[in-house]
């Protein structure tokens, strides 16, 4: 798992994510409070990907992901 950071905003996050990653990337999505995981490795946060709400959460870090 490779955590790709805090970002503001959903066009922050996928600007993160890029295609073909050699490891699962994941992102949080400050201002919706949303954790994302780009399953199908297609580089585009969708409906298709892992989202997961963490409500009052407002960063993660490298450390949080094992």
């Amino acid at each position: 798992i490779v955590f790709d950071g805090n970002k503001a905003t959903l066009a922050d996050a996928q600007s993160a994510i890029v295609k073909n990653a050699s490891k699962l990337q994941v992102v949080y999505e400050q201002d919706t409070h949303t954790l994302w995981a780009d399953v199908n490795n297609d580089g585009k946060l969708d409906s298709s990907d892992l989202q997961i709400k963490l409500n009052g959460v407002t960063t993660l870090s490298a450390a949080d992901f094992v």
